[in-house]
Protein backbone atom coordinates (compact mmCIF):
# COMPACT_ATOMS: atom_id res chain seq x y z
CA UNK A 1 0.00 0.00 0.00
CA UNK A 2 1.47 3.64 -1.06
CA UNK A 3 1.66 6.07 1.82
CA UNK A 4 0.29 9.44 1.68
CA UNK A 5 2.83 12.41 1.44
CA UNK A 6 2.15 15.87 1.57
CA UNK A 7 4.87 18.46 1.19
CA UNK A 8 6.02 21.37 3.45
CA UNK A 9 6.78 24.59 1.92
CA UNK A 10 10.47 24.95 2.64
CA UNK A 11 10.38 21.32 0.29
CA UNK A 12 8.49 22.68 -2.73
CA UNK A 13 10.92 25.85 -2.53
CA UNK A 14 14.30 23.98 -1.84
CA UNK A 15 12.99 21.34 -5.07
CA UNK A 16 13.19 24.62 -7.51
CA UNK A 17 16.09 26.25 -6.13
CA UNK A 18 18.37 23.59 -5.13
CA UNK A 19 18.70 21.16 -8.94
CA UNK A 20 20.43 18.50 -6.67
CA UNK A 21 17.79 18.63 -4.28
CA UNK A 22 15.74 17.03 -6.90
CA UNK A 23 17.37 13.45 -6.73
CA UNK A 24 16.96 13.23 -2.63
CA UNK A 25 12.99 14.18 -3.27
CA UNK A 26 12.51 11.74 -5.89
CA UNK A 27 13.50 8.97 -4.08
CA UNK A 28 11.63 10.18 -0.85
CA UNK A 29 8.64 10.43 -2.97
CA UNK A 30 8.82 6.74 -4.91
CA UNK A 31 5.88 4.54 -4.14
CA UNK A 32 3.98 7.40 -2.19
CA UNK A 33 0.73 9.31 -2.98
CA UNK A 34 1.56 13.01 -3.59
CA UNK A 35 -0.91 15.58 -1.66
CA UNK A 36 -0.25 19.34 -1.47
CA UNK A 37 -1.15 21.37 1.45
CA UNK A 38 -3.27 24.70 0.20
CA UNK A 39 -1.22 26.74 3.14
CA UNK A 40 2.19 25.54 1.74
CA UNK A 41 0.89 27.31 -1.66
CA UNK A 42 -0.18 29.95 -0.53
CA UNK A 43 3.05 30.43 1.63
CA UNK A 44 4.68 30.08 -1.71
CA UNK A 45 2.75 32.42 -3.95
CA UNK A 46 3.16 34.84 -1.43
CA UNK A 47 6.71 34.99 -2.29
CA UNK A 48 6.84 35.16 -5.93
CA UNK A 49 7.17 38.41 -6.94
CA UNK A 50 9.31 38.27 -10.25
CA UNK A 51 8.53 36.73 -13.33
CA UNK A 52 10.46 33.39 -12.55
CA UNK A 53 9.01 32.93 -9.31
CA UNK A 54 5.37 33.51 -10.61
CA UNK A 55 6.07 30.52 -13.50
CA UNK A 56 7.43 28.44 -10.43
CA UNK A 57 4.24 29.12 -8.40
CA UNK A 58 1.63 28.36 -11.30
CA UNK A 59 3.78 25.08 -12.35
CA UNK A 60 3.36 24.17 -8.48
CA UNK A 61 -0.43 25.17 -8.67
CA UNK A 62 -0.68 23.28 -12.12
CA UNK A 63 0.66 20.18 -10.32
CA UNK A 64 -1.52 20.29 -7.51
CA UNK A 65 -4.61 20.31 -9.31
CA UNK A 66 -6.95 18.39 -7.67
CA UNK A 67 -4.50 16.75 -4.64
CA UNK A 68 -4.81 19.82 -2.64
CA UNK A 69 -5.82 19.43 1.08
CA UNK A 70 -7.60 22.66 2.45
CA UNK A 71 -8.11 23.58 6.61
CA UNK A 72 -11.20 22.91 7.85
CA UNK A 73 -13.21 24.54 10.08
CA UNK A 74 -12.53 22.08 12.71
CA UNK A 75 -8.39 22.67 11.57
CA UNK A 76 -8.66 26.36 12.22
CA UNK A 77 -9.81 25.78 15.74
CA UNK A 78 -7.38 23.33 16.42
CA UNK A 79 -4.91 25.24 15.21
CA UNK A 80 -5.94 28.47 17.85
CA UNK A 81 -5.59 25.53 20.77
CA UNK A 82 -2.39 24.73 19.43
CA UNK A 83 -1.31 28.33 19.59
CA UNK A 84 -2.58 28.68 23.37
CA UNK A 85 -0.44 25.37 24.45
CA UNK A 86 2.49 27.03 22.92
CA UNK A 87 2.39 30.46 24.61
CA UNK A 88 1.31 28.45 27.82
CA UNK A 89 4.07 25.75 27.54
CA UNK A 90 6.55 29.00 26.88
CA UNK A 91 7.73 27.30 23.80
CA UNK A 92 7.40 30.51 22.22
CA UNK A 93 6.03 34.30 22.66
CA UNK A 94 2.89 35.69 20.16
CA UNK A 95 5.56 36.57 17.89
CA UNK A 96 7.15 33.29 17.37
CA UNK A 97 3.42 31.54 17.66
CA UNK A 98 2.68 33.42 15.25
CA UNK A 99 5.17 32.47 12.80
CA UNK A 100 4.14 29.25 13.54
CA UNK A 101 0.71 29.44 12.81
CA UNK A 102 0.98 28.58 9.39
CA UNK A 103 2.96 25.53 10.11
CA UNK A 104 0.38 24.19 12.48
CA UNK A 105 -2.08 24.31 9.61
CA UNK A 106 -0.21 22.08 7.65
CA UNK A 107 0.88 19.46 10.44
CA UNK A 108 -3.18 19.51 10.91
CA UNK A 109 -3.33 18.51 7.09
CA UNK A 110 -0.92 15.83 7.33
CA UNK A 111 -2.82 14.37 9.84
CA UNK A 112 -6.26 14.54 8.41
CA UNK A 113 -5.22 12.58 5.42
CA UNK A 114 -3.12 10.26 7.77
CA UNK A 115 -0.05 11.35 5.61
CA UNK A 116 3.05 11.84 6.24
CA UNK A 117 4.95 15.28 6.13
CA UNK A 118 7.78 15.67 4.40
CA UNK A 119 9.62 18.85 5.60
CA UNK A 120 13.27 20.69 6.33
CA UNK A 121 11.82 22.56 9.08
CA UNK A 122 12.69 21.42 12.19
CA UNK A 123 9.94 23.30 14.05
CA UNK A 124 7.70 20.18 13.34
CA UNK A 125 9.81 18.40 15.89
CA UNK A 126 8.59 21.00 18.39
CA UNK A 127 5.01 20.83 17.11
CA UNK A 128 4.70 17.02 16.87
CA UNK A 129 4.46 17.19 20.95
CA UNK A 130 1.31 19.07 20.70
CA UNK A 131 -0.06 18.18 17.42
CA UNK A 132 -0.15 14.16 16.61
CA UNK A 133 1.11 13.51 13.00
CA UNK A 134 4.09 11.83 11.10
CA UNK A 135 6.64 13.88 9.73
CA UNK A 136 9.92 12.95 7.89
CA UNK A 137 12.46 15.74 8.41
CA UNK A 138 15.04 15.22 5.21
CA UNK A 139 18.62 16.91 5.42
CA UNK A 140 18.84 20.44 4.38
CA UNK A 141 19.95 20.77 0.89
CA UNK A 142 23.63 22.37 0.42
CA UNK A 143 22.82 25.97 -1.68
CA UNK A 144 25.34 27.48 -3.65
Amino acid sequence: MSRVVLLDTSILLAHYNEGSFASLLEETLKGSILRFSAVALYEVGRGAHNRTSKKIYRDLLNLARGTIITPTESDWQKATQVSERLLRAKKYDKIGVNFLENDILIALAARSIGGTLITLDSDFALLQRFISFQFSLLPFPHLP
